[in-house]
């Protein structure tokens, strides 16, 4: 055999060995919610952060109506629920491959009146229990911290919720992007027709005024 083809053969084989090693590696990356919901893909010494829109968020830059809230529900529940729908959204399709190594899912009530604040910490208790429940229902969870806390302060409910994920490369591979990834370029040329018609409708106006 060819002292050439020996090396090519060497290098095949070292490629191939590297290829499958990174394939079974497994990336770590973090969902949290506070304020926002945050996800954080550490790969080695690199951190990549990627903050998500709010509802809110989304309506103002549609130039539509943020979305109805109920007054008289603490404000925190519907948005958590809102928040477990995106984190679905974000990593379901990683349903097969992904490891929870660790959920968190704190839940702070309030008010100025002991009772009301009696009745909100059960509530809290059914809202994280429902969350957990969601959670546990799609992913294989192996540790919990899930604790209530109370503030006697205005009437509100407010969320902590932090998983710590891991799935490995291949997986990542095979399942492809996540649907707000994949939704991103739609949003975008649906923006570019809403300022098309924009610019067209001003032409027409202009054109009639003249």
């Amino acid at each position: 055999m060819k002292p050439l083809l020996i090396v090519l053969l060497a290098v095949a084989a070292l490629i191939a060995l590297i290829v499958v090693l990174i394939l079974t590696l497994r990336v770590r990356f973090t969902l949290e919610y506070k304020d926002e919901l945050m996800m954080r893909l550490f790969i080695g010494p690199v951190e990549l952060k990627h903050v998500f829109d709010s509802d809110e968020e989304k309506a103002q830059r549609k130039g539509e109506e943020p979305p109805p809230s109920d007054p008289d529900a603490p404000k925190g529940v519907k948005k958590v629920m809102n928040i477990v729908k995106k984190i679905l959204a974000v990593i379901e399709h990683l349903e097969k491959y992904i490891t929870v190594k660790k959920l968190t899912v704190h839940c702070t009530v309030g008010s100025d009146d002991p009772m009301q604040t009696a009745i909100l910490y059960g509530g809290g208790w059914a809202v994280m229990s429902n969350v957990v429940g969601i959670l546990e229902n799609k992913f294989d969870i192996k540790d919990r911290d899930c604790r209530m806390f109370c503030k006697y302060e205005e009437m509100d409910m407010e969320f902590y919720i932090h998983l710590d994920l891991s799935a490995p490369v291949r997986g990542l591979i095979a399942a492809g992007p996540p649907e707000f990834i994949k939704n991103k370029p739609a949003e975008g040329k649906d923006t570019k027709t809403e300022n098309s018609e924009e610019t067209q409708d001003t032409g027409a106006d202009t054109q009639a005024a003249s």
